[in-house]
């Protein structure tokens, strides 16, 4: 906002000039036609202003290129600037993006193997419980027999004393 209100101020100082300008160029345009001269003199005075009419339009011809000229390498300059900066500001997004990308990345990474060990373990200790289960179970089938051993065995030879 403020740039603004600067061309606002520059345009109208320039207003100003040429605004001064041309009123001088009048005034003394009108001085000379009303001043009690001869013709002759009248002419030179009316040409010798108008020269430097002339020179005055000249100047301030020059005066506003050199000033566009100047507003021009601003506005360049100004551009170019905020270019660099957009393209900062991008490549920093992008790096950024980048970098939590990779953080996703490695935490993922991190919670799958995490949860792969515990499944791993998990497995391993729902297998070791199977097996001490099924063990547990087979000895005291084991166990069952050989006492179903002993009881068929003691059965016999209570058979074979009760036949005597």
């Amino acid at each position: 906002m403020g740039e603004e209100k600067q061309k606002d101020q520059s345009f109208s100082g320039k207003n100003f000039v040429i605004g001064a300008a041309i009123g001088a160029a009048i005034g003394a345009g009108l001085a000379l036609v009303f001043a009690p001269k001869s013709g002759k003199e009248l002419r030179l005075d009316l040409n010798q202003r108008a020269y430097k009419v002339k020179d005055k339009a000249f100047d301030l011809k020059d005066n506003a290129q050199v000033k566009g000229s100047q507003l021009k390498d601003k506005a360049v300059a100004k551009s170019n600037e905020l270019k660099d900066k957009a393209l900062e500001k991008s490549s920093n997004l992008k790096d950024a993006a980048f970098d939590k990308g990779n953080d996703f990345k490695d935490k993922a990474l991190d919670a799958t193997s995490k949860l792969k060990k515990t499944v791993a373990q998990k497995t391993q200790d729902l297998t070791d419980k199977t097996k001490e289960k099924v063990q547990s179970i087979q000895k005291k089938q084991d166990d069952a027999v050989e006492k179903m051993d002993e009881v068929s065995k003691k059965m016999e030879k209570a058979a074979t004393e009760a036949e005597k």
